[in-house]
């Protein structure tokens, strides 16, 4: 066989068997005939189909490299897009950092950068942003705690004045501020002074003997000496 049947299509070998077809017609007849003719049908019918799978093998062939090809530019996309997103978290931790530790840039000249960095130090550790989240909540946790104390401390002053006030009402309670200076140094009084509790205090010196309690009825009575009456 010659190299040039060798490169021969399968196209043009359907042809050339038409071709045999047609050559051997002639001179024939009867059942030759119709045999022949019936094997040139069916030859025309493989023809066709085979027409018919090849362009849809090259339907397929196109569909794959295209498949391929966006497949390609998806995985550069994802890739470019990675790159980016990295990009950006760099910039982002940079700009976080130049925040936080106040980082400047100082040209020396056209080859040197000088970069100074400020940051904080509690004895010889370095201060993180951890460090402070915490001593944040701390501190918080101490305004809370204080904030609840000072209305607890505000209840019981406003409870004390009041009872403060009924004391004075009744007993006529008074209080005088006043201070001295002795070798320069100042000391702060205050005094009390009540004349109905003065009173009862002057007349439980002599009546002491004389109370009683009744628990019943939660009351101080005041019973009269009977040998100081009689005599």
């Amino acid at each position: 066989m010659s190299k040039k049947n060798q490169n021969r299509s399968i196209s043009e070998s359907f042809k050339l068997v038409l071709k045999k077809y047609n050559t051997l017609k002639q001179g024939k007849d009867g059942k030759e005939l119709e045999t022949i003719n019936e094997l040139e049908k069916l030859t025309k019918e493989l023809l066709k189909f085979f027409k018919g799978f090849r362009k849809i093998l090259l339907m397929m062939s196109s569909l794959l490299v295209i498949l391929i090809a966006l497949f390609c530019f998806s995985v550069y996309k994802n890739i470019e897009l990675t790159n980016i997103n990295s990009e950006l978290e760099i910039q982002k931790v940079d700009s976080i950092m130049k925040t936080i530790m106040d980082i400047k840039e100082t040209e020396v000249d056209s080859f040197t950068t000088r970069t100074s960095y400020k940051y904080q130090k509690k004895g010889d550790k370095i201060v993180t942003y951890k460090n402070l989240l915490d001593d944040n909540d701390s501190l918080q946790e101490r305004i809370d705690s204080l904030r609840i104390l000072r209305i607890t401390q505000k209840s019981q002053i406003s409870t004390l004045r009041q009872k403060l006030e009924m004391a004075k009402d009744n007993y006529g309670i008074n209080f005088r501020e006043y201070y001295k200076v002795r070798n320069g140094d100042t000391t702060n009084y205050i005094q009390i002074q009540g004349k109905k509790i003065d009173s009862a205090m002057m007349l439980l010196v002599h009546y002491r003997k004389n109370l009683t309690y009744n628990k019943e009825k939660d009351l101080w009575y005041i019973t009269e000496n009977q040998k100081e009456k009689q005599e």
